[in-house]
């Protein structure tokens, strides 16, 4: 007989012997143990610490209830807990305003993703209904002006010290420009929603660019036209430069475009430089900036 098979049937053995001997072999005769109404005694059973979801939450209470901060930039909140091992969740505001880092029990870094206003919600894991809440606001970055248009669906920002030169029956919707550096522009139009944008290729906004200036009696040569797509491929990024000649004039323009959809709608921010005024902050700005909903 193996050593293995020595040992399970000393086990049994032993268990066998244990049964029948219980009284006096495995138990403390000195023990207290409750009856079962056959009267065989009962072993005690221990008392057993709650999960982490039994802990019922009595109170949340966050230490700032009104939060400002600046596109970009982060906050930390202190808040305590009642129970102080009671186990909590976080709800961020709708859109892409903020995203949160828990710092330690009681502490939670929230960022500023871009620019706007919601609420931070801090709620019981087992109990919804205990909770606290603060009311952020984000400001734009420094320098810039908001439009937001809750009928519409979107919010972006331009820079503060630019205009409102929208003209009339123009299909712009919106037009800011720099009084100093006329060419240094941004535009907003809109139609019906379309997925034509997310399908397009970069040739295809080439063709559709080039064909626009050339039947105006420009003609228009290309140095860059880059396309890329972000967001899960839900918003689209166009960067041209290019050279406009009328006659014997010729500028050279840098343009990036941002296209979004809303439920019902598409639209299309337009950024223009003339290349030796060209702002790369601005454009890397927008992406963060330009939302729709």
């Amino acid at each position: 007989m193996t050593k293995l098979k020595k040992g399970l049937v000393l086990l049994l053995i032993l268990t066998i012997v244990c049964s029948l001997f219980a009284l006096v072999a495995c138990v403390d005769p000195n023990a207290q143990q409750p009856e079962t109404p056959d009267g065989e005694q009962e072993e005690p059973i221990e008392e057993q610490e709650p999960s982490d979801e039994e802990i019922a939450v009595s109170s949340i209470l966050i230490e700032n209830k009104t939060i400002t901060m600046e596109s970009g930039g982060e906050y930390t909140i202190n808040y305590a807990v009642t129970p102080a091992n009671g186990k909590v969740e976080f709800t961020l505001p709708n859109g892409n305003l903020l995203d949160y880092t828990v710092v330690s029990v009681g502490v939670v870094k929230i960022n500023a993703k871009t620019s706007g206003t919601g609420k931070f919600k801090i709620s019981a894991t087992n109990n919804t209904n205990i909770s606290d809440e603060c009311d952020v606001t984000v400001n734009p970055p420094q320098g810039y002006s908001q439009v937001e248009n809750n009928a519409t669906r979107l919010k972006f920002v331009y820079p503060s010290t630019w205009k409102n030169v929208t003209a009339p029956n123009t299909g712009v919707v919106l037009c800011y420009q720099d009084p100093i550096n006329t060419s240094s522009n941004i535009n907003l139009t809109s139609q019906i929603k379309t997925t034509e944008y997310l399908n397009a290729t970069a040739q295809d906004f080439k063709t559709t660019l080039s064909n626009t200036f050339t039947n105006m009696g420009y003609s228009i040569e290309f140095s860059k036209c880059e396309l890329q797509k972000y967001e899960n491929n839900t918003a689209l990024h166009v960067i041209m430069e290019y050279t406009l000649t009328y006659g014997a004039n010729s500028v050279e323009f840098h343009q990036e475009q941002f296209i979004r959809n809303t439920s019902v709608r598409t639209y299309a921010l337009t950024l223009t430089f003339s290349m030796d005024n060209v702002n790369t902050d601005y454009s890397n700005i927008l992406l963060k900036e330009f939302i729709t909903w």
